[in-house]
């Protein structure tokens, strides 16, 4: 009961931000943070955390109800519970919630670094592409594809 409705509080919310463009978030970030390191961390973990959550939710929630209820009646704890069942059951969602934060980070990251920074792989591709520098642009698109691919490679 008590699980139902955290979910029916949260998942709108958790639902809308996954929904929004985080990019449009950049100038309000800005604004609190200052420019700096920070507010590009904060911009990654929002454009990636929102994602892990709701693939994470939804496999805790698709887990079998049979399964927690045996070992319920085997007399094991919260903890036991955890993990043996609803860890490894879920583990296939949560990669797959990690492996799409991470993209979207990566977009994210690379976005902040077109708009507000004066370093970074977003920074050499911005700058080339306002001067018509298309050899370099594309230099950077390729660095960022392969960064990606191995970053994405790495949670499998």
């Amino acid at each position: 009961m008590v699980q139902t409705f955290r979910y029916k509080a949260f998942d709108p919310f958790l639902t809308a931000m996954l929904g929004t463009p985080r990019i449009v978030l950049l100038p309000l970030i800005m604004i609190w943070m200052g420019f700096g390191f920070s507010n590009k961390v904060l911009l990654v973990f929002l454009a990636g955390v929102f994602a892990i959550i709701l693939n994470t939710m939804s496999g805790v929630q698709n887990l079998d109800p049979n399964l927690t209820r045996v070992t319920k009646a085997f007399g094991a704890s919260q903890l036991q519970t955890f993990l043996t069942v609803t860890l490894p059951g879920s583990l296939p969602q949560i990669v797959s919630g990690l492996r799409v934060g991470i993209g979207q980070s990566l977009v994210g990251i690379i976005a902040a670094e077109m708009f507000v920074s004066l370093g970074g792989i977003g920074y050499l591709v911005a700058q080339p592409s306002a001067n018509f520098n298309i050899d370099r642009v594309f230099v950077g698109i390729v660095v960022i594809i392969m960064v990606g691919m191995h970053i994405t490679q790495s949670v499998k």
